[in-house]
């Protein structure tokens, strides 16, 4: 808390490269993306919580295309939990900072 009681405002940091099939701890909150590009049928999922590696699914995009089809999302990560995400060309952080 704060000098006058009130919670600090938190804002984005940078965007962090990150790799895919890779599990990583989360120093902040945050939010993990991952994008799956030019991948036919991609399937792009995002596990996060407090074991390592991170069983728990959050997040799941589908797309049933052909050739050069696109897919991806994002989850929130608390500060202290284990996140992957697989099937992703690229893979994101944003964490946030006080």
């Amino acid at each position: 808390m704060g000098a006058s009681g009130l919670t600090p405002i938190k804002h984005f940091g940078s965007w962090v490269s990150r790799s895919n099939n890779t599990v990583y701890q989360a120093s902040t909150d945050g939010i993990a993306c991952g994008v799956a590009e030019n991948v036919s049928y991609p399937q792009v999922r995002g596990m996060s919580d407090g074991s390592n590696p991170p069983t728990t699914i959050r997040m799941v995009t589908n797309h049933y295309g052909s050739s050069g089809a696109y897919s991806g999302g994002c989850l929130p990560v608390k500060q202290g939990h284990y996140w992957k995400i697989t099937g992703a060309t690229y893979v994101y952080w944003l964490p946030l900072e006080p």
